[in-house]
């Protein structure tokens, strides 16, 4: 098992004919140069395949409550705010990848988005007991996070998806 800072690792050049991504570049402030560090370590004619969750709609035409539900699912999991897919998919090209696609994969994601709702939404009382004695395991933030991404992604504000490019 190796493991590396995915924004500069120690693999050669031109190493992998594809590199996969799940959930993972979300985690990045700077997801431009994590894909700039898998085209790098791409073979000529690799592919990069990613998926992950974006903003469906343009973050300056949000509304209040819609702010808060992206701010409670960003603070919950602990990841920076998602980019909007349309910023994401110009980060590729700007990366040096072709033939970009998009995959809406939206639909598939509803049934276990609402599974983990319901968890949240069982534990919140539990998360704030614990959090009394000093457990971190069921943190309140991650609760309210699990309660807002089901209605982030039933509500259109989420878009969940994979991005192909080719190298």
């Amino acid at each position: 098992l190796l493991v590396m800072d995915f924004h500069q690792t120690s693999f050669k050049k031109e190493t992998f004919d594809v590199v996969f991504a799940i959930e993972a570049i979300s985690h990045s402030s700077t997801p431009l140069i994590v894909l700039r560090e898998a085209y790098r370590i791409l073979k000529p004619n690799g592919r990069i395949v990613m998926a992950d969750g974006y903003f469906a709609k343009k973050k300056d035409s949000l509304t209040i409550e819609e702010k808060e539900i992206a701010k409670l699912c960003f603070e919950g999991v602990h990841v920076p705010p998602l980019l909007e897919k349309d910023q994401f998919e110009k980060l590729f090209s700007e990366a040096g990848f072709s033939k970009v696609e998009w995959h809406d994969e939206t639909k598939y994601i509803h049934n276990i988005s609402l599974k983990v709702h319901r968890i949240g939404k069982i534990m919140l009382p539990f998360s704030k007991i614990f959090e009394l004695f000093g457990i971190r395991s069921f943190q309140t933030s991650h609760m309210k996070a699990f309660i807002n991404q089901y209605y982030a992604f039933k509500d259109g504000l989420g878009i969940y998806g994979i991005f192909y490019g080719k190298k």
